[in-house]
């Protein structure tokens, strides 16, 4: 990793931290860039070259949660999806640090109106729903309908975030029971 990437990192955790720190006073929608950079002690120029402003910047750490579960997802090659997915949402699970910032990061999306921006919750199950398309289940019915996809993600995303919010991994049991039933 070079040095422009390590000042990159650095430059986004401190933001992140900083955005964190805001929040405690107030509602995303009231921080500022200003506030935000000066917190985090970086240069309104360093933001505005990372981020075209601070909703591309809750968008980019967004992603960055889901390219975490995505990447877990496919570093597990293997037919049985179903047991992957649940392997890999309990190692979530099991990363306190995952789990916070994935609640912080909810908190904050169900505060955005912008009509173009693509809430962590839409995208989790968009995740989800795509991790099966094609998948093969025993219920033929389930098989090509994009309601069932749709139903599935929305199902998965539920179950995380249940998980997290009850610090329990019986959601998580509960989702692989019922996905078990229609696994082929």
């Amino acid at each position: 990793m070079g040095i422009k990437d390590l000042r990159y990192r650095r430059t986004e955790s401190l933001l992140y931290q900083s955005l964190f720190f805001l929040l405690k006073e107030k509602e995303f929608h009231a921080v500022k860039v200003s506030e935000l950079t000066n917190q985090a002690g970086v240069s309104r120029q360093a933001f505005y070259s990372h981020y075209e402003d601070k909703y591309d910047f809750l968008d980019q750490l967004n992603s960055l949660l889901i390219t975490r579960i995505q990447n877990q997802l496919q570093l597990k090659k293997t037919s049985q999806k179903v047991t992957i997915l649940v392997l890999v949402l309990e190692e979530l699970l099991a990363d306190h640090d995952f789990c916070l910032d994935l609640n912080r990061l909810s908190a904050i999306n169900k505060t955005i109106c912008e009509p173009n921006f693509d809430s962590l919750e839409s995208r989790l199950e968009q995740l989800f729903s795509t991790y099966f398309s094609g998948y093969s289940w025993k219920t033929d019915c389930y098989n090509q309908t994009e309601y069932f996809q749709h139903f599935l993600g929305g199902m998965i995303t539920n179950a995380l975030f249940s998980a997290i919010d009850n610090q329990s991994d019986i959601p998580l049991k509960i989702l692989h029971t019922h996905l078990s039933l229609f696994d082929s």
